[in-house]
């Protein structure tokens, strides 16, 4: 490795028709939200979604999905 810091990216998305809706990515080691109701923006999710990222991002969804009602 020579040193060097491998970084992996992570992306999380909730699809709607062919389009991003809502997510949550991580890279190089930092998390940013793509929030419903701006999803090409970038924020930024300073507490990310650690220690279980799947299991929160889904718990962001189900919110979102009761909020807005898209069951």
């Amino acid at each position: 490795m020579n040193g060097q810091a491998l970084f992996t990216s992570l992306h999380f998305a909730l699809i709607e028709g062919q389009r991003r809706i809502f997510g949550i990515d991580q890279e190089a080691g930092e998390w940013h939200l793509h929030p419903y109701d701006a999803p090409n923006e970038h924020q930024p999710l300073p507490e990310g979604l650690e220690p279980k990222p799947l299991l929160r991002f889904l718990a962001w969804v189900e919110g979102l999905l009761l909020k807005h009602n898209l069951l």
